[in-house]
């Protein structure tokens, strides 16, 4: 499930293409997402490249033949995705992105570290 939505982010976010970028936007440690890209590159969906600025860095290329298929099976999921989404104004939309990322914070914090409540 979390290469299936990692690969989900990579085709989304064109901004997200290094190791470190995915382990900043998923808070998966960087040792999880090198074994993670390690299975996507093994399912031929993403290669590993240099970057041309500077080669010590890792880019992820999307092998689009082998994408190509999901965006057949997944398409009509996200066009309904996104129908349903339209139906809420952006002000409820931003109510739901400010929950959802209150709740990923959460959890999130380290349970031996002092709340704001404690002080």
């Amino acid at each position: 499930m979390t290469d299936l939505q990692t690969l989900h982010l990579l085709v989304m976010r064109s901004d997200v293409r290094t190791p470190r970028q995915i382990s900043d936007v998923t808070a998966m440690p960087t040792s999880t997402v090198t074994k993670l890209i390690d299975r996507l590159e093994s399912a031929g969906y993403v290669r590993r490249t240099s970057d041309p600025t500077d080669r010590r860095r890792t880019v992820l290329e999307l092998v689009e033949e082998n994408i190509a298929p999901l965006h057949h099976f997944y398409g009509p999921t996200t066009d309904k995705f996104d129908e349903l989404s339209s139906t809420f104004s952006v002000e409820e939309l931003d109510a739901v992105a400010r929950y959802l990322e209150a709740v990923s914070s959460f959890y999130r914090l380290d349970p031996g570290a002092p709340s704001s409540d404690d002080e």
